[in-house]
């Protein structure tokens, strides 16, 4: 799992975290931010799971989902602030995977 490293202010130490739950707790995120920040995480991963399997290129994989390669070359380095879900869903689908959504009552 990689860390999350918040800079608070420029004359502060860096807080290293090593969960989401405590990143929200750091930064002050909602219940809710957190559960997006989970999905979104799992969809990167799965991903970056996938065209390594396949062992694609990122322009492969872009040609394949209708997108530019900048975005596949973000997804792929972790950098998914700019990226929307839509866009990850739409690359998995691309790249044969079928997502499948749940529901259930929050916690």
């Amino acid at each position: 799992m990689c860390d999350t490293v918040c800079m608070m202010m420029k004359n502060e130490k860096a807080i290293v975290t090593r969960s989401v739950s405590r990143f929200a707790e750091v930064m002050g995120l909602s219940p809710l931010n957190v559960r997006e920040i989970k999905i979104r995480k799992k969809l990167n991963y799965k991903i970056i799971e996938v065209v390594k399997h396949k062992k694609l290129s990122t322009l492969k994989v872009a040609e394949m989902s209708d997108t530019y390669s900048t975005n596949v070359v973000a997804i792929l380095n972790q950098h998914i602030h700019d990226i929307p879900t839509t866009l990850m869903l739409r690359i998995l689908v691309s790249l044969g995977v079928r997502a499948k959504t749940h529901f259930k009552p929050a916690d």
